[in-house]
């Protein structure tokens, strides 16, 4: 039953998909507020200087299964980095509801610091995929361009930050999306879902976004 559900939302977002380019597919397949699926639900945890967004699929006995989880932290351990928060980790179990889950990142990340950027270390082929969709796609998104620690892009210091990721990604640093913060205020993902019931806060998460 529980294998059935989760199939059924894999093939709703499989019919979705069109067979043209990553940034196609990645647009198409995605869920938004607009087209969430009813049996899911997102919870927002705070601890310390870090974020937990967690989707659960919801079954009609009340039980709930842990659909996946992204993490953010705040760290200046590489750098001022325009204020931002980073990604510490991310899976989804559903395809689609990963990108959402960015957009929820994003929004919290902008709302308590300069933004969100990708893990320093280490970013998958999927969340590749998610950061290069923003770039080229998300005209709602600002990207805020980070400057190495030798100051190449900037005199300034509060855009600094390690880029080993970037120059790992594309030769040119400054091309790669991973060289980028994503901002966007206001929290506009998180009020749509608010207003469909699809995203509850702990106590902590509430007070500090002042929901």
């Amino acid at each position: 039953m529980k294998n059935q559900k989760l199939n059924d939302l894999r093939s709703l977002v499989k019919e979705l998909v069109l067979q043209e380019n990553s940034s196609r597919l990645l647009a198409e397949a995605a869920f938004t507020p607009e087209n969430f699926p009813p049996d899911i639900i997102i919870y927002v945890s705070q601890e310390p200087g870090s974020f937990q967004i967690t989707p659960y699929v919801t079954f009609k006995d009340g039980k709930k299964v842990h659909a996946g989880v992204l993490s953010i932290i705040k760290t200046k351990r590489f750098g001022d980095c325009h204020n931002s928060y980073m990604v510490l980790g991310s899976i989804s179990k559903i395809k689609g509801l990963g990108p959402l889950l960015y957009d929820i990142a994003i929004d919290i990340a902008s709302h308590l610091g300069g933004g969100l950027m990708s893990d320093r270390d280490n970013v998958s082929p999927d969340a590749r995929r998610v950061w290069s969709f923003i770039e080229k796609s998300r005209s709602d998104i600002i990207k805020k361009q980070l400057d190495n620690h030798e100051n190449e892009l900037t005199p300034y210091n509060d855009d600094n930050c390690d880029v080993y990721i970037a120059s790992k990604d594309d030769e040119n640093w400054i091309s790669s999306p991973l060289s980028k913060v994503a901002y966007r205020p206001g929290m506009p993902v998180i009020k749509k879902l608010i207003e469909i019931d699809k995203i509850k806060f702990d106590n902590r998460s509430k007070s500090m976004l002042g929901l």
